[in-house]
């Protein structure tokens, strides 16, 4: 396929068009991943997000205000559509909370599934469906602010825990971008304010996510980046902006990498929780 000629000398044009992707939750972070991945040659998007486009999201929008009131999903299908014109795209605007089956379904039917939403109960859902079909999953999370974030990645084959086993593991505030999730319980028991970040703060996030996927669809195609996929094959990505919150303790950035720095990623190990209400 001549429009991803440009990605030949790390992948083949065509590696990646037989692949799938499920992206629940299309904001700031779930966009720009579905956008990675489109410009990446996936070849089957299934977009999910009950929400429309408010004046709000553009700032960190791939979407512009031309698609103001649209359902994010029917906005996000047109912009990778408009990326990658052979591309199968199907939208959903639908809440993934009470889609029960339908969602289930949606998982058992792609190859990785992306959880891009803000809350809790979106990601235990997605993450139920995805641990029930033994499918890949990544999720990424911004704290307050947006002064950092991680990113979790669950591969069922490696016995990785699962979206459940880190959150009962790291109870931190996350951010809330909408005056109905600040209605929400979030990570802390207690009420959460509105606190949203700078795209330039969001997008470390959603590239790391969008790179996993990436390695983790190449399995199988003959690719160079197949020896990258072992080597980023830990449950937990960490990431800081700022040295506020959270990561007040952290050092600026700097050259040594003795101690933990802002603007650096950080693998981490985790255990499965053998009690876990969902994995174990």
């Amino acid at each position: 396929m001549t429009l991803f000629t440009r990605n030949a000398p790390v992948l083949e044009t065509d590696a990646l068009a037989g692949r799938s992707v499920l992206c629940v939750g299309l904001g700031s972070g779930g966009s720009t991943v579905a956008d990675l991945l489109a410009r990446s040659g996936v070849g089957r998007f299934v977009l999910w997000d009950h929400d429309s486009l408010e004046p709000h999201n553009v700032a960190r929008h791939v979407c512009t205000q031309r698609d103001l009131g649209r359902p994010k999903a029917s906005a996000m299908r047109d912009h990778v559509l408009s990326i990658n014109p052979a591309a199968q795209v199907e939208a959903v605007h639908r809440d993934a909370v009470k889609a029960g089956q339908a969602l289930a379904e949606a998982v058992a039917g792609v190859d990785c599934v992306v959880a891009g939403t803000d809350n809790n109960a979106s990601r235990f859902a997605i993450n139920a469906a995805a641990v029930g079909a033994a499918k890949p999953a990544y999720y990424g999370r911004a704290f307050a602010r947006a002064c950092g974030g991680d990113v979790i990645q669950v591969l069922p084959e490696r016995n990785m825990p699962c979206y459940a086993c880190h959150a009962e593991e790291r109870m931190v505030d996350e951010e809330v971008s909408s005056a109905r999730d600040a209605e929400r319980t979030a990570y802390a028991d207690k009420p959460t304010p509105i606190e949203p970040g700078l795209a330039v703060d969001i997008q470390p996030i959603a590239n790391m996510i969008a790179r996993l996927v990436v390695l983790r669809l190449c399995a199988g195609t003959g690719s160079s980046l197949e020896d990258t996929a072992d080597e980023l094959d830990a449950p937990l990505y960490l990431w800081a902006n700022q040295r506020k919150e959270t990561f007040a303790s952290w050092r600026p950035m700097e050259r040594s990498y003795s101690r933990m720095a802002i603007l650096r990623w950080y693998a981490v190990g985790m255990k499965r929780n053998p009690e876990c209400m969902t994995c174990a």
